[in-house]
């Protein structure tokens, strides 16, 4: 026989020896996916002995975290802003220090007065529709667009703006950068790939192995996608207009350079992160 405490204990086990840094964390957070219970539940209930279906269910989460799948695949949501996202094998896993676009996105718009249906916000790459979905509920007078290369990105991304009450207010779109939107845009937002190709295979098992090369692979040196989007902001991107880029760090200058070569009478500014990494490039016309 089995206990719930005996089963955390195993999983512990088992995700230390796989290298995972966290392991007891983890294997609490997947006992308690398995068994629908919260973390006081799940310590009220330490001494229970687990049925055999539970017991599967639980060897099968532990080994799929054990071989490094990502935790977020394995329960099939992940939290960002304030909003909890569905999100599998399609789409990127929505990082922390992405949200510090969202708070200069936010910023930007809420210091102006917009009339109704502005500002034309478009998020470029959406993947699992994080950006739009965030965009659009505080944002509530904007039109919002969400733009990805894949379908089966854009299909997560809707689930996602449906389970937010937003599907009414954006519009999915399926193309390459800003190919098929003809018309101008008050806020650019883009979180590209920006992998270089020779890191790619240097990345975590988790990533690496998971996580959909087409939303890491930014060529030799990362920046494929992020110039030839820089290239059609002229085209694009109103005045007054608003373009943030999430970058990696390293990047910044080379981005900044670029934006302003294109775009010479915008200001441009390489913004870092709260770990003082270089994270964003804000192009303002």
């Amino acid at each position: 026989m089995l206990s719930i405490g005996g089963a955390v204990q195993q999983a512990t086990e088992h995700l230390a020896a796989a290298g995972l840094e966290d392991a007891r964390l983890e294997a609490l957070a997947l006992l308690q996916h398995v068994l629908g219970l919260s973390r006081a539940q799940l310590y009220m209930r330490w001494h229970d002995i687990l049925d055999d279906n539970a017991k599967q269910q639980i060897e099968r989460v532990v080994e799929r975290r054990a071989g490094h799948e990502p935790f977020a695949y394995i329960i099939g949501r992940q939290p960002f802003y304030d909003v909890e996202l569905t999100v599998n094998a399609q789409v990127l896993i929505p990082r922390p220090e992405t949200e510090l676009l969202i708070e200069r996105a936010l910023a930007w718009a809420k210091a102006r007065d917009w009339p109704q249906g502005a500002p034309r916000v478009v998020d470029v790459g959406t993947g699992s529709g994080a950006i739009a979905v965030v965009l659009a509920r505080h944002i509530p007078q904007a039109a919002v667009w969400a733009v990805d290369v894949s379908e089966t990105a854009l299909d997560v991304a809707r689930a996602n703006a449906a389970s937010c009450a937003l599907a009414d207010r954006i519009t999915f779109l399926n193309s390459d950068l800003l190919e098929a939107v003809d018309f101008r845009l008050d806020i650019i937002v883009a979180n590209l790939p920006y992998i270089p190709v020779g890191r790619l295979p240097l990345l975590a098992p988790d990533v690496r192995d998971y996580e959909p090369q087409l939303a890491l692979d930014g060529g030799f040196d990362g920046l494929d996608l992020v110039r030839q989007l820089i290239h059609q902001l002229p085209d694009h991107l109103n005045q007054p207009g608003l373009c943030l880029l999430e970058i990696d760090e390293g990047q910044g200058d080379a981005v900044r350079q670029f934006c302003a070569k294109i775009l010479p009478n915008a200001t441009v500014e390489v913004i870092r992160d709260y770990a003082g990494l270089e994270r964003l490039v804000c192009v303002e016309r």
